[in-house]
């Protein structure tokens, strides 16, 4: 019964015969041929030509914040690699090998947002110290923080463990990108000069 209801509902729709087996392909076949005369229309071009200006205006928008995400994801990837490579090619110690890992990580950290995100050029030594002094010590009390920011939530919260570390994390992420927008790359002429 309930699929003689389907045959005849495909009949009404494309106007085949209720008992037609080929009823479900005809039906197919309307909604392709449907659907292609509404993709190859002037207006849907339109709307494809307006969302991808939209999208192109958006990352021009935003392209500083999508530049340092994707600084950040290769700082991890850095992160990791000399991690393995020093914890288990090389044979050093895990700790000291997470050590040089962060340090790595950060120096790569610095060299990206330089170059990358902020496109920061300082003229003098001066300027570049101040820059390269300010960054690491910022990314030093980031790090802190985290560590702080997991033991708060999960040890004295009581949050779950991944969750405490996600959301420390993020509160990273954020304060990094605003500390290396408005303190370390920012565009002070006088230690550019």
């Amino acid at each position: 019964m309930g699929r003689s209801n389907w045959s005849l509902r495909c009949a009404v729709r494309i106007g085949c015969g209720a008992e037609s087996p080929a009823c479900f392909f005809n039906t197919l076949e309307f909604y392709a041929k449907t659907w292609y005369i509404l993709l190859n229309t002037k207006e849907t071009d339109k709307l494809y030509i307006m969302g991808i200006k939209n999208i192109k205006k958006w990352i021009l928008e935003h392209q500083k914040i999508i530049s340092y995400a994707v600084i950040g994801g290769f700082t991890t990837i850095v992160s990791y690699v000399s991690f393995y490579l020093f914890s288990y090619v090389i044979g050093i110690e895990v700790n000291i090998a997470n050590i040089i890992s962060v340090i790595a990580a950060v120096i790569f950290a610095y060299v990206g947002n330089k170059f990358f995100v902020f496109h920061s050029h300082c003229e003098t030594s001066q300027g570049l110290w101040r820059e390269m002094l300010t960054f690491f010590l910022s990314r030093a009390a980031t790090i802190v923080l985290e560590i702080a920011g997991v033991f708060i939530l999960a040890t004295l919260i009581g949050l779950g463990n991944m969750l405490s570390k996600v959301l420390a994390s993020i509160i990273v992420v954020i304060l990094n990108y605003v500390i290396s927008n408005r303190y370390v790359f920012k565009k002070n002429e006088e230690d550019n000069v």
